[in-house]
């Protein structure tokens, strides 16, 4: 008679399956630059760095709306000479050049013998003031483009000024005037021959 553990069935404890080892597969070494062009692709969209637009190089940015630069002395003066921008410096000579002319003939002729009150200077002298501010500007910024100096341009000024206001020799104060007359000239008719170009355009 069997016994009762022969009668039991045989239980085969199983032992667990281990999980298989996954083989990684060996990528050949592409490179230096590969390796990083297949890294920055498998990259998520989320984590690309942002890159920003370049500007366009000068040459095709569109200057059309930007405001006209004061061309150089030299092409001021080719400018001047120019046929097709008559009309624009002769207005230029008359708005810039009478003011020049005021302040000297009122310097010379006027403001001396036109005194309110013994002792006192003559109002006058104020719309000489207003004549010689009025043409600083202009021939500072002539000098500044003649010179390359803001020293020598600033002296510039001054000499001019001084002597068509100061000067008892008429010779002098007449040759301050005249350069008076056509710095402002060139530079007032210029600013009118660049305004009517754009406007043509």
């Amino acid at each position: 008679m069997p016994t009762s553990l022969s009668i039991l069935p045989t239980v085969a404890t199983a032992a667990p399956a281990l999980p298989r080892a996954r083989k990684t597969p060996v990528r050949p070494r592409l490179g230096r630059g590969l390796d990083v062009l297949i890294k920055s692709q498998s990259v998520p969209q989320a984590e690309l760095p942002i890159t920003t637009t370049m500007p366009p190089p000068p040459e095709l940015r569109d200057t059309s709306a930007e405001a006209p630069r004061s061309p150089a002395l030299v092409a001021q003066v080719r400018l001047a000479c120019s046929p097709a921008h008559r009309l624009a410096m002769f207005c230029g000579a008359l708005m810039g050049g009478i003011v020049a002319f005021l302040g000297y003939y009122i310097a010379h002729h006027e403001a001396p013998q036109h005194v309110l009150v013994p002792g006192w200077p003559s109002p006058l002298w104020i719309l000489v003031a207003g004549a010689l501010l009025f043409s600083a500007k202009t021939v500072w910024q002539f000098g500044q483009r003649a010179f390359n100096d803001r020293w020598k341009a600033t002296g510039f000024v001054l000499i001019l000024e001084g002597v068509m206001v100061f000067s008892s020799t008429d010779w002098l104060a007449m040759t301050a005037l005249a350069y008076l007359i056509i710095i402002n000239a060139i530079a007032t008719g210029t600013n009118l021959a660049l305004e009517d170009e754009i406007s043509i355009k």
